[in-house]
């Protein structure tokens, strides 16, 4: 058989309806035919096996395969800092200048009591 699990639509008005006709297809056999006709005789199931013999050479991934990939990341990294930086400066230009004096002062205050 395919699976041995059984097979529904879960909170469908038709799951009764179509575990019904799978059972009934499996107890007449007509999913292992379909299995065998499909995978077996067509090749579907043995396919990937028989190419991987025809390959001789495999290579496995170097840094030319996979730059773009760092080029990308470097590129989007550069961009949010640059974000980063620019609502920084756009958020200390659009508070007052009476509440960056407060600031100043209470950090003085606080590292001479340290």
């Amino acid at each position: 058989m395919l699976e041995s699990e059984s097979n529904g639509v879960a909170g469908s008005p038709y799951r009764d309806m179509f575990s019904n006709v799978i059972l009934k297809l499996q107890e007449d056999q007509t999913l292992q035919t379909l299995f065998n006709r499909w995978w077996r005789e067509l090749g579907g199931a043995g396919q990937c096996d028989a190419d991987e013999k025809g390959k001789k050479d495999v290579n496995a991934l170097s840094i030319a395969n996979v730059g773009g990939v760092f080029v990308v990341l470097g590129v989007g990294l550069l961009l949010s800092v640059i974000a980063a930086v620019v609502e920084f400066v756009w958020n200390e230009r659009q508070q007052p200048a009476a509440v960056d004096a407060s600031k100043v002062d209470c950090l003085r205050g606080s590292m001479l009591t340290v």
